[in-house]
């Protein structure tokens, strides 16, 4: 995408699975838990947010490729941050 995407071009998307495109065939997906606003600092990004995505693979901290219906082709940097209460991992990726 060219476009800069902003924390309200995810919000309608919580919920929804994004592709990892792992170039082996097999495509696991992680779910976009939420989407949070920060305040803004003195930053270029004029919205400053971070998603966070769940999901049961074990991902390297690192840029992931994602495939999204609605949002196409996306590049995300992902940290794993440990497992949820329930036990499903988590991932986030900070927009600053």
């Amino acid at each position: 995408m060219s476009k800069l995407l902003g924390p309200a071009d995810f919000e309608p998307h919580v919920g929804s699975d994004f592709e990892l495109a792992t170039g082996s065939g097999d495509n696991p997906r992680l779910t976009l838990a939420s989407v949070q606003r920060h305040p803004q600092q003195a930053s270029p990004r004029t919205e400053p947010f971070s998603l966070l995505f769940v999901g049961d693979l074990v991902l390297d901290q690192r840029i992931h490729q994602l495939r999204h219906q609605a949002l196409g082709d996306l590049e995300i940097f992902l940290v794993p941050i440990g497992p949820d209460p329930s036990g499903t991992l988590q991932y986030e990726a900070v927009f600053n």
